[in-house]
């Protein structure tokens, strides 16, 4: 094996283990327990903050995780339609960032730093966008239909985006 490919492969191999331990072990450092076992917040904070947790979703009591609540959780519906919701949205918000930039580029013909920066202002955006439906559905306790109204929009800009390359004759006029 040649000298520079050596060193190519063994410097990124033996640094690889340590990048994969430090996301493991950051959680130890960074993430509190239970809020009833802190070790920074004052009695009263304590109790405000375990008052707004039962206020919340009736959870601040700690209860031990069992192997039976673990297979009771499995064959809950809720948590599989919360996993095909959270795999829907995920997949949209996917799509649009990663090809996003390739369509620009090769059926646009921007530059690739064109493409970029073009494909920032959408993802803005979006955040906004998030954040205000995210507020607006705390505040009325009205999921369903707030729910409804940013799967509309994706699929509104997915079909947009879609059907761009064969409208676009109609589009530019």
């Amino acid at each position: 094996m040649e000298q520079p490919l050596f060193w190519l492969v063994s410097v990124p191999s033996s640094v690889r283990p340590f990048l994969f331990i430090r996301p493991l072990l950051t959680p130890l450092v960074v993430v509190q327990d239970f809020p009833d076992k802190n070790t920074f917040l004052t009695k009263e904070q304590t109790k405000w903050v375990l008052d707004r947790i039962e206020a919340d979703r009736a959870d601040s009591q700690y209860d031990h995780f069992t192997a039976e609540k673990l297979w009771g959780y499995t064959r809950d519906i809720h948590t599989w339609g919360f996993a095909v919701l959270f795999g829907c949205s995920t997949t949209a918000g996917y799509a649009f960032a990663y090809f996003l930039p390739i369509i620009l580029m090769n059926g646009m013909g921007y530059s690739p730093r064109d493409a970029q920066l073009l494909s920032a202002p959408p993802a803005v955006f979006a955040a906004i966008f998030a954040f205000a439906v995210a507020i607006i559905i705390d505040r009325k306790r009205a999921f369903a239909p707030l729910i409804v109204l940013p799967a509309c929009v994706t699929i509104t800009g997915l079909c947009m985006v879609c059907l761009l390359v064969h409208y676009s004759c109609i589009i530019l006029l």
